[in-house]
């Protein structure tokens, strides 16, 4: 029984210092690409917990569970409005 060996190539570091330099004086960019890969990564995550979802078993364990869900994101929801009503804290976009 073999096991085979990956061999890890290690570029020089005169040979990624530029690639680093473009890198981040194009952040903008790069930042833009991040943000949408993470939307979309967040959204295929999201899809796939919600197909995971059986009526049978959210039937059985009763409206409980939803209401004290919905009871802990207005607590929620309530404490991040007060944080910015209270710092003066403005957006624009």
């Amino acid at each position: 029984m073999r096991i085979a060996r990956t061999v890890l190539t290690v570029a020089p570091l005169s040979k990624v210092k530029p690639i680093v330099k473009v890198a981040m004086s194009t952040t903008t960019g790069v930042l833009d690409v991040a943000k949408v890969v993470q939307t979309s990564l967040l959204t295929a995550a999201m899809f796939a917990l919600g197909t995971g979802v059986h009526i049978a078993t959210i039937k059985k364990v009763g409206a409980r569970p939803f209401v004290l869900s919905a009871i802990a994101t207005i607590w929620v929801a309530g404490i991040a409005l007060a944080g910015v009503l209270l710092t003066n804290v403005s957006t624009s976009v």
